[in-house]
Parts: C-alpha cells; structure tokens; sequence
C-alpha cells in the first residue's frame, strides 16, 4: 500500500514538472515571438526615419 502510493507520489510529480517545463517552454517561444516583432518594427521605423523623402 506504502509502496503504491509512492510510486502514485513519483508519478505526478513527473507529470508535475513535465507539465512546468512544457508551460516554461511555450512562455519562452512566446517571449521570442514577441521580442522578434518588436524588433522587426523597430527597425522599419528606423528605415523609414532614414529613407530620405521623395
């Protein structure tokens, strides 16, 4: 009975940290997605700034 319940005990606790690390992973590609766009317009606006008028 002990034994099963720490085998249970292991078991969500894997599923645990699994599911912190999937959660951690998805806020990082997010995160990335993010910083790209801001840098992607950032640098539009800079071209624009520097693009003389015509």
């Amino acid at each position: 009975q002990a034994k099963r319940k720490l085998h249970r005990d292991t078991y969500n606790r894997k599923s645990l940290n699994t599911l912190q690390e999937t959660k951690h992973f998805v806020v990082s590609k997010v995160q990335r997605t993010e910083i790209l766009q801001i840098i992607s317009t950032r640098i539009s606006e800079v071209y624009r700034l520097c693009k003389p008028p015509i």
